[in-house]
């Protein structure tokens, strides 16, 4: 759950040697599917409060308050709450070492109640609020899509309704969304997760990210997520060992969830940044009140996220490459860097995690060029620069090979969805993928000259 968003905590034993201890929260096999899920935009036209998104929900303020106080002065609302929701606070902060003004509510929506509380309260669409969501973006979508990210829901309409889930609100009010099945031990782990994140819009964690990247794309958006989800998991994880009763850890639902969602599939996208993210913060440090220093100074880059390098490690290459449109019917209209995280979700779509890790391997920069023209869908140029041409090779190999498993290639070039899409290697290091209109992609001309990319853009 994302300071920002609806949250989830799901599950993997795999994190249990990684996490180094066993943990609490004993939990059925219906909850165990999730809770507390990976960060979720609502529907369109939902009428449900929103998650926090933006800066002013990080600078309230206010007096402190005791961190070793279990006195009631946390509201409790909505459906009964079968834990105390003022100690749970209470123990949060001991774990994170802060000392902030609590939440103003924590109200249990019986969402089982109201037909249209559950439906919206679980639709899955898990990326953040920013600039980079293909969903506030058109032309990002269609690309995502032509790429192999799969955007239909993994999980039935039944499944999602035993998810329990949280969200941290613009007000600074905490809203929980249990299933039918629900235990306190349960509730217990969703409501401390997204204490976590109060306490981390509280002291302006995500507005302090945000400033330390260079700036609003798809890959740092991946970045502070991993960072806010992990941390959260993080100390989570923590406060389960230290309060809890139970064999089970926050961190070990992701890798359990993971399971359940489809190869290449945008949720999968979403809950890597939770079990990528968890992993990343917990090399860095080993105690919930040393999280500073990760958020201070974070990683730049998903591929740090993903191996675990510090933030001054394996840094993004330079891009020396520009895009020309000049005498064309087409016209600029934005760039994004994707990243190594979302070269593997890509990838996997049709070739399995081994073979997507392979051909997301040795990324070292990248940046899609998105055309339009005055009607019709919009077109992409993406070029990557690799570490070597070893890892160009084999990016080229592995995207070629996706595609086949979606359209068989015609000419040198597939069809999907519409879109003509051709992978060219006009260098030692480089990579370029054309998608559009058949004209837009065989008059598109791609040349390196002294390691510098150009694409000169054509088609009427």
């Amino acid at each position: 759950m994302a300071a920002s968003s609806r949250t989830a905590t799901l599950l993997v034993a795999a994190l249990l040697v990684t996490a180094g201890c066993t943990a609490p929260t004993a939990v059925s096999d219906q909850e165990r599917a999730v809770a507390d899920r990976p960060s979720e935009t609502a529907a369109p036209g939902t009428a449900t409060e929103q998650p926090t998104a933006s800066d002013p929900a990080e600078t309230t303020t206010g007096e402190t308050r005791t961190a070793d106080s279990d006195d009631d002065t946390i509201e409790a609302r909505g459906a009964p709450l079968p834990v105390n929701q003022t100690r749970v606070f209470a123990r949060v902060q001991r774990v994170l070492g802060t000392n902030v003004t609590p939440p103003e509510y924590v109200h249990v929506v019986d969402r089982f109640d109201n037909e249209t509380t559950a439906t919206d309260a679980t639709d899955e669409t898990p990326t953040d609020n920013t600039t980079a969501d293909p969903d506030r973006r058109p032309h990002l979508y269609r690309f995502w899509k032509l790429a192999g990210v799969e955007f239909e829901s993994t999980l039935t309409r039944s499944e999602r309704r035993r998810i329990p889930n949280g969200i941290t609100t613009l007000f600074g009010g905490i809203r929980l969304y249990p299933p039918a099945n629900h235990t306190a031990a349960s509730i217990e782990w969703v409501l401390a997760h997204e204490y976590v994140h109060y306490v981390q819009f509280k002291n302006r964690r995500s507005a302090e990210l945000r400033r330390a990247l260079p700036r609003s794309t798809t890959d740092t958006s991946f970045v502070v997520r991993s960072v806010i989800e992990g941390a959260a998991v993080f100390a989570t994880d923590a406060y389960l060992r230290r309060y809890a009763d139970g064999d089970r850890l926050n961190s070990e639902f992701y890798t359990a969830y993971d399971r359940r969602l489809a190869p290449g599939s945008r949720q999968r996208y979403a809950n890597r940044q939770y079990i990528a993210g968890h992993r990343y913060v917990a090399s860095r440090i080993d105690s919930p009140a040393r999280l500073a220093a990760v958020y201070e100074r974070p990683p730049r880059t998903s591929e740090q996220v993903l191996h675990g390098y510090p933030p001054g490690a394996e840094p993004a290459r330079s891009l020396p490459a520009t895009a020309n449109a000049t005498g064309s019917a087409w016209r600029q209209v934005g760039t994004d860097t994707l990243g190594e995280a979302f070269v593997r979700t890509a990838l996997e779509n049709g070739l399995g995690e081994s073979r997507a890790v392979r051909g997301a391997a040795g990324w070292g920069n990248d940046t899609l060029y998105t055309f339009r023209r005055a009607s019709g869908n919009a077109s992409y140029v993406w070029a990557l620069r690799w570490d070597d041409a070893a890892n160009a090779s084999e990016f080229a190999a592995a995207f070629a090979a996706s595609l086949d498993a979606r359209a068989p290639a015609a000419n040198g070039t597939w069809t999907v969805d519409g879109a003509t899409i051709d992978v060219r290697s006009p260098g030692e290091e480089w990579t370029v993928v054309l998608a559009g209109p058949d004209e837009f992609v065989r008059g598109t001309n791609v040349t390196v000259a002294e390691r510098n990319l150009s694409v000169a853009v054509g088609g009427g």
